[in-house]
């Protein structure tokens, strides 16, 4: 008895010491796998028919015959009309991908109310907050310009424009010439303005449909991400990996479409690898049902960000089936409850009430795993959190570090200033937030990448050796973006590329 009792607490010592010398952890972020984010990978849309037009495509109607644009009048809530010369707003629609025929328009501002066929009668309105079977469009376009198009209503009659104040579906005559009131031209706003096309899990789920995107998705898992990837991660001096996953993984099998079976097995045999190799897993919930910053890697439909507290119990209920799977699993060492939500659309305080709700899910199941609270992306402050989750045990706050995305700060400045932005300023932001019986600071995302044109690389090596030496001061570690991706403009951001081509090293 004596002697299995001392085996009991010369494991348990080294259990806990293990926990204690593993930080700060050195990890790498396993992108576009379980989360897909078509920038990291955009060969895997090609297969997509009418890919120009997934879901979230921002569009605009232009009349050939009135030359006058659709538009929602009052920007929703009653009639469409066409007459408007120039398009703004409220001529802009966002599409919901039916198929690669039909579609679902929907405004992009105040209510987002979808456009279908008046209850009584053929008028075009845009009232309704649900899409049914009025509100089913089919675009058909013209073979030798696709951008001219004719909108077939659920009725099976054409949209025309009669006047500048009545668009009614009542045509039904063909023609493609320019006298023809049922036909448009559909602006495609994609690479316009700085506007992407969204290229998320809802994207090409969607978008290959029910037969197809289960064959795509799956074979995608097996290749991004095998065992050969854990073990050069190890071998790189990494010992934790995030893993980002969606809402969806906790419905696997059959989760709600157009989401696709199987990302859950993925994941159980990435804690498997990561046990295999001595490291770490950090589970990131990476796309919160509604979207939590209306970004594709967050899985938003159309841009919207539609998280908040309506959706907060069915959020603490998938953390609570990732908590419960993996609890007594040694490799799980953290559960980040919500990645980049965005202010002001999501309010301090319901965020905080969800992060509460996420940590006693966790805590469930386990007094171990860490808690990462995510800081908002945004006008909002840094040290928002520290007060709140300094009254909870073993906590981290997560901020994400990347000398990219505003223009006005980064846009054409030199090597030697981003290096010493990392060293001054960076460091300052990362100090702020480290305070005594306070959370643990972890520097989720940053990268090789940066602004600067016609780098070196000794530039980039300073870059990375800079930001590895500032964010080493993280309490809990850091962790780069991203593992791999298949982009050629791209390869600093690849963790694996940098390390082969010698622009990295893990110190």
């Amino acid at each position: 008895m004596a002697y299995h009792f001392f085996l009991f607490a010369f494991y348990l010592c080294f259990y806990v010491l293990s926990l204690s010398l593993a930080q700060p952890f050195r990890a790498v972020n396993l992108g576009n796998w379980l989360v897909t984010e078509g920038w990291m990978k955009p060969s895997l849309f090609d297969g997509i028919p009418n890919k120009d037009l997934l879901d979230g495509t921002r569009v605009q109607f232009f009349s050939i015959k009135l030359q006058r644009y659709l538009c929602a009048e009052n920007a929703g809530g009653t009639n469409l009309v066409a007459n408007r010369i120039n398009a703004d707003t409220w001529e802009t629609f966002a599409l919901w991908r039916i198929n690669e025929n039909f579609f679902y328009l929907r405004l992009v501002i105040n209510d987002k109310q979808f456009v279908g066929l008046e209850s009584q009668g053929n008028k075009i309105v845009a009232i309704s907050h649900s899409a049914g079977d009025p509100e089913r469009f089919q675009i058909i376009r013209n073979r030798c310009d696709p951008n001219r198009v004719r909108l077939q209503a659920s009725n099976g009659k054409f949209i025309q424009v009669q006047s500048e104040t009545l668009v009614i579906a009542n045509y039904d005559r063909y023609g493609w010439e320019d006298d023809n009131p049922s036909v448009f031209r559909m602006n495609n706003l994609n690479g316009q303005d700085n506007m992407q096309q969204l290229q998320g899990e809802y994207q090409i789920t969607n978008g290959y449909g029910p037969i197809k995107a289960p064959i795509v998705m799956q074979s995608h898992w097996k290749a991004w991400i095998t065992e050969e990837d854990f073990r050069f991660i190890s071998k790189s001096g990494i010992n934790a990996v995030r893993i980002p996953v969606g809402w969806w993984i906790a419905f696997d099998p059959t989760p709600p479409k157009p989401f696709v079976g199987g990302s859950l097995q993925v994941l159980d045999k990435a804690f498997y690898w990561a046990g295999k190799y001595g490291m770490k897993v950090i589970v990131d919930l990476h796309a919160a049902r509604g979207s939590q910053n209306g970004n594709d890697h967050s899985s938003t439909i159309d841009g919207s960000l539609e998280w908040g507290d309506s959706k907060i119990q069915e959020t603490v209920n998938v953390i609570d089936f990732l908590a419960k799977r993996y609890a007594s699993d040694p490799s799980l060492v953290a559960i980040e409850l919500l990645n980049e939500p965005l202010a002001p659309m999501v309010s301090l305080e319901t965020l905080l009430k969800y992060y509460q709700a996420g940590y006693n899910a966790v805590r469930k199941y386990t007094q171990n795993a860490y808690v990462i609270f995510s800081n908002r992306l945004g006008p909002a402050d840094s040290k928002e959190l520290l007060s709140f989750a300094t009254n909870l045990n073993r906590v981290v706050i997560d901020v994400h570090f990347y000398n990219l995305f505003n223009d006005q700060l980064f846009k054409g400045k030199s090597a030697e200033w981003n290096i010493n932005n990392i060293r001054n300023d960076r460091a300052s932001q990362l100090s702020s937030l480290t305070i005594a019986n306070g959370p643990l600071t972890f520097v989720g995302e940053w990268t090789g990448e940066w602004e600067v044109v016609g780098a070196l690389m000794q530039d980039y090596q300073k870059f990375v050796n800079v930001q590895q030496e500032v964010y080493r001061s993280a309490t809990f570690g850091w962790a780069y973006w991203s593992y791999k991706l298949e982009n050629p403009k791209r390869t600093h951001w690849s963790f694996k590329c940098m390390i082969e081509y010698n622009y990295l090293k893990v110190i």
